[in-house]
């Protein structure tokens, strides 16, 4: 965009000038919208989540303020990728139990 100095110009010019800058915003802009990175499909809610990993909501939004599992906000309610719940599990090595 040009550098306009905005003096002794009448408000029907600068609405011209408005109208013709976002015209070539947005043919210049592509026109399919952008792709989500997040599947629909591979969403679950917290009860599903909290279910699967035997744990209580409460614990389950601990989780997730602590960054332990990522959670997705869509409006009111929070989902959780099966990826990232999988990737939140550690696996315990236990000396006590291991074979010589």
């Amino acid at each position: 965009m040009e550098n306009l100095v905005f003096t002794q110009l009448s408000i029907p010019e600068v609405r011209q000038l408005f109208r013709q800058e976002l015209e070539q915003f947005f043919t210049t802009r592509p026109s399919t919208p952008p792709t989500s990175a997040v599947n629909a499909e591979n969403l679950s809610t917290r009860q599903k989540t909290a279910k699967k990993l035997n744990i209580s909501l409460p614990t389950l939004d601990d989780y997730t303020r602590r960054g332990i599992i990522r959670g997705y906000r869509v409006g009111r309610r929070v989902l959780y990728r099966c990826e990232d719940v999988e990737a939140a599990l550690t696996e315990i090595n236990s000396v006590k139990y291991q074979r010589a």
